[in-house]
């Protein structure tokens, strides 16, 4: 029967308690540059204000893959003790000044932190925001390049501009990776970058939010 203010008498919403509010996603991004990497991750976890718990070091990670790893399993396992678990690691770092870096590849592997590498260099991430280079290419000719489009690019500033056809960029490194198959070679020949797969988890994570 209908009350006086015309509600059953099934009390139930009354009931209902808040909604249960879902934790935040925690990701950790460990880079192997001081300056390049950790600006451009803060400047797009800014601009597409991603609502995850993002934290992103970079100068006191260590100037080796291995070093970064190891920087990287030491805060999950801290995490872990907190009982504030990171639901993805990230170490991102440039594969063609380093040696032995087999044994950091397993070691993150073994440890499920995901790597984010870019050959020669971070900056060919940025280079593909605006033409898809395929040839073999070092790491000067990359910067060189790339201030044909960012007149006065400097490692460590900023590069908001880029931000908004960071699709093109995405589309860019793939082609690459399928060009590389297509001649028979390894998917992380020069060039190459893995950067976009990091890139595509933290867009994605924003877009599901709106």
């Amino acid at each position: 029967m209908a009350n006086e203010r015309g509600f059953r008498g099934d009390k139930s919403y009354q009931r209902r308690g808040k909604p249960i509010r879902q934790p935040r996603l925690r990701i950790l991004i460990v880079c192997e540059g001081a300056k390049t990497e950790p600006i451009y991750f803060k400047e797009l976890r800014s601009a597409k204000r991603i609502p995850a718990e993002v934290e992103i070091c970079g100068e006191e990670c260590g100037s080796h893959p291995k070093n970064v790893v190891e920087y990287a399993l030491a805060k999950k396992k801290l995490a872990i003790s907190d009982k504030l678990p990171y639901d993805q690691i990230w170490y991102v770092y440039d594969r063609d000044v380093h040696v032995n870096i087999d044994q950091a590849r397993m070691q993150a592997k073994a440890n499920n932190i995901q790597e984010a590498f870019s050959v020669p260099c971070f900056e060919l991430w940025f280079l593909l925001h605006f033409k898809c280079h395929t040839a073999h290419i070092e790491r000067d000719k990359v910067v060189s390049e790339l201030k044909k489009h960012l007149p006065g690019y400097e490692k460590g500033m900023k590069v908001f501009g880029i931000l908004p056809v960071c699709a093109i960029a995405l589309h860019n490194a793939e082609r690459i990776r399928r060009n590389h198959l297509s001649a028979g070679m390894s998917t992380d020949s020069n060039p190459s970058t893995t950067v976009d797969r990091l890139v595509a988890v933290l867009s994605e994570i924003a877009n599901t939010a709106r």
